[in-house]
């Protein structure tokens, strides 16, 4: 009976011919006005508004958690806050939608509770403690970006989140690099040093990096931290030789950017990741970084860190960059891929044409340009003797390009997967094992001209 009275309300509401207002009322339609019918119509759509405020705000905590995750910024206890807040919304979205349809989703609310008490239990059990010396690639995701940089963090999302090939390695933390300072007695040095110290005082600058820099190669490492070291390469045992790597605060975005200003040091033994560690972190005051940091009016001080990332070396095939979209154009959907055989850093400078792919990100990633370059050079990794060494290219294989299809699909997937989960577009250096695993080296915010509103 309800539907036929409720096909006539819609035929009521719907019709577009309101000139007989005259017309004699449906006796029928005001019954049901008026019958206990309607009201539980009004509460069923009541229960139905419940259902669309819950998810709203569900939707709303969600997106505002993603933006604090993607900042790389959120501390683990605001975080383990917000999810919970999110769990308790998500439960109250259940139980609305069983009082807008009592038993036909009844198994569903101890489900929802079930998930909320198992996902709070992990995150206070598992909750990040204390700060650490050191850390495995393997604990690492973008809440420890605070410590360990944008660098390694990116890192450890890919491989422990994403589930993408990522090189095994470990990450020093800035907790690490404070505890090397004051070993050393080297933060009222270097405070000592820089005080005054402006952009105008060229020679001052250059005596004050060499001697901050060779006050700090020369320094201990804290008894604790060579212990934490000890215990790491144990965990990999099985890595011959690491890429030492800065993973500073800030390095990779934010406000001031330092990329590409400090120091890597490829083919490192793990008996000489110390010394390693100690040179990269000593890059914090090259001339050029002081440079930089007094035209930016950036302070030095205890503040002051770095986080440094040892990684396992890929010997790779092939490598290069992959920028997620055109920068200079990004309306036109295109995703650029950089190649080269060999390590990538031929690639990264130029020093021999890269082959250039241009991927179509409206199609799935279909090519839209290859173009091979003259690739008569490249840089290899000499695993037997750890030495990194330049030879000639194979006339064969000069012009040909360095990736197969397959390898470029797989590629295109694990770039996308990565724009999507860091929420917009990276520049991603990557590297192609000889055995064929696609590796994932680095992921850093890519920077993008404004698209224009309007086309001209």
């Amino acid at each position: 009976m309800a539907t036929s009275f409720l096909n006539r309300l819609k035929s009521f509401i719907l019709r577009s011919d309101f000139k007989d207002y005259d017309r004699e009322y449906d006796a029928a339609l005001v019954r049901f006005f008026m019958s206990d019918g309607f009201e539980q119509l009004k509460e069923r759509y009541a229960r139905f508004n419940d259902i669309l405020a819950e998810n709203n705000v569900v939707l709303t905590i969600l997106s505002e958690l993603q933006k604090k995750v993607h900042t790389h910024r959120i501390p683990f206890s605001d975080f383990r806050r917000e999810v919970s807040r999110l769990l308790d919304r998500i439960v109250r979205l259940v139980t609305a939608l069983n009082r807008m349809s009592p038993q036909k989703y009844d198994w569903l609310l101890p489900v929802a509770k079930r998930l909320k008490k198992e996902i709070e239990t992990k995150m206070q059990t598992q909750a990040i403690g204390a700060p650490q010396l050191l850390y495995s690639l393997d604990q690492v995701s973008v809440l420890l970006a605070g410590e360990l940089g944008d660098k390694a963090a990116k890192l450890g999302e890919a491989k422990n989140i994403l589930n993408l090939s990522v090189p095994k390695g470990m990450a020093f933390s800035t907790l690490a690099f404070r505890e090397f300072m004051a070993e050393n007695d080297l933060d009222e040095r270097v405070g000592t040093l820089t005080a005054g110290l402006t952009l105008d005082d060229s020679d001052r600058i250059r005596e004050i990096s060499t001697e901050i820099r060779d006050a700090m190669l020369s320094g201990r490492i804290p008894p604790e931290l060579e212990e934490a070291a000890v215990k790491a390469f144990k965990d990999v045992k099985d890595v011959s030789f690491f890429a030492v790597r800065s993973s500073a605060i800030g390095e990779d975005g934010g406000q001031h950017s330092f990329a590409g200003q400090y120091q890597t040091i490829l083919n490192v033994p793990p008996s000489k990741v110390l010394d390693a560690y100690k040179e990269v972190c000593a890059g914090l005051y090259s001339e050029r970084a002081v440079r930089y940091r007094l035209a930016k009016g950036i302070p030095f001080g205890p503040e002051t860190a770095m986080a440094v990332l040892a990684l396992e070396m890929v010997p790779a095939r092939a490598a290069g960059i992959c920028y997620t979209m055109d920068p200079k154009e990004p309306d036109s959907n295109r995703l650029l891929i950089s190649a080269v055989w060999g390590l990538g850093q031929y690639a990264v400078d130029a020093t021999v044409p890269p082959d250039t792919i241009v991927l179509d990100r409206d199609a799935d990633g279909a090519v839209l340009e290859k173009t091979a370059g003259k690739k008569h050079t490249r840089l290899v990794v000499d695993t037997a003797k750890g030495t990194v060494h330049e030879e000639e290219v194979p006339a064969n294989l000069q012009d040909e390009i360095c990736l197969s299809s397959d390898e470029l699909e797989r590629l295109y997937t694990y770039a996308r997967q990565l724009e999507g989960h860091f929420g917009g577009p990276q520049d991603i250096e990557w590297a192609i094992h000889p055995d064929g695993t696609l590796y994932i080296l680095q992921v850093r915010p890519l920077e993008v001209a404004p698209i224009p509103k309007y086309r001209v």
